[in-house]
């Protein structure tokens, strides 16, 4: 996020007052704390660094137009602290305006992230990387699932350390194992509060193995305002961060059993491998 910031505010034109600071710094405090490092060696435009970035750290980068304020944001799941606003079938959205699209040309069973260039001002080839991480979901190359391997390969001269690569590789993986499924819907003025990759849930006429309305967590990744019919239409990407999400507490934390309930909703605490929750009942945190 901080480099990100600095090329725009030091190798554009863009008035500092059209970044909204304090909203930026709240992303990069909860999930973009990494330090890159990159070298460019020659002259490279302004728009294609920062879409080399946002595509390898699942950044997204707009402008809120109402507001006139350039906005940022992260493929990461809500926190459990954050208000999820529902958006419900056959409460909010218009009749005969939801698409869904399964996209599974974007689905991949493998992540392959390469990071620490040997030569700097050599070319991208994998051979020019010193390091690797692959991480896997083989399952879903098996016959009973997919069927079919599919391998996505970022090659970054921005990763620092393996740790980077293992969060990021975390993340796409999570979110592409099964495609990347999108739900495009219209709703009413009134019921228009939703943003740019802002978080909510719907309920869009499908169901669980149960047979009950399956409600999912979706990210807006489009936004649109049709003017002369007062409404607007959003796309958002179904989100697979399923579970229990929280930060890494100060070292100044007390035990699981000992913590409020403010703590546990914001901070994650360790369990043994063999337990699937805690003594409240309380399922095991995850980290991405």
């Amino acid at each position: 996020v901080d480099t990100l910031y600095d090329i725009l505010i030091n190798y554009t034109d863009i008035p500092r007052g059209f970044i909204d600071k304090n909203q930026w710094d709240l992303v990069r405090d909860r999930w973009a704390t990494q330090n890159l490092s990159g070298t460019i060696h020659e002259p490279e435009g302004v728009v294609d660094i920062i879409k080399e970035i946002t595509e390898h750290f699942m950044i997204d980068l707009w402008w809120d137009d109402t507001n006139q304020l350039i906005k940022i944001n992260v493929l990461a799941p809500a926190t459990r602290s954050e208000t999820v606003d529902d958006i419900m079938r056959n409460r909010h959205v218009l009749l005969d305006s939801l698409i869904i699209d399964d996209n599974d040309s974007e689905r991949i069973s493998q992540i392959w992230i390469y990071h620490g260039k040997r030569n700097l001002v050599d070319d991208d080839s994998s051979d020019n990387y010193k390091f690797i991480y692959v991480q896997t979901e083989l399952g879903k190359e098996a016959k009973d699932q997919f069927g079919v391997k599919r391998v996505r390969e970022i090659r970054s001269r921005w990763l620092t350390s393996q740790a980077q690569a293992i969060s990021l590789g975390s993340r796409i993986i999570r979110n592409y194992e099964n495609g990347a499924k999108t739900i495009t819907f219209e709703v009413d003025d009134k019921d228009d509060n939703i943003e740019l990759s802002s978080i909510f849930n719907i309920e869009a006429g499908e169901q669980d193995v149960t047979g009950s309305a399956k409600v999912q967590q979706v990210q807006a990744i489009e936004a649109f305002e049709i003017v002369d019919r007062e409404k607007h239409r959003i796309r958002a990407q179904v989100l697979n961060f399923n579970g229990r999400y929280a930060f890494t507490g100060p070292s100044t934390m007390v035990d699981y059993s000992s913590a409020t309930t403010a703590e546990k909703e914001r901070y994650s605490y360790i369990i043994a491998s063999a337990n699937a929750s805690f003594a409240d009942g309380g399922g095991a945190y995850k980290v991405i």
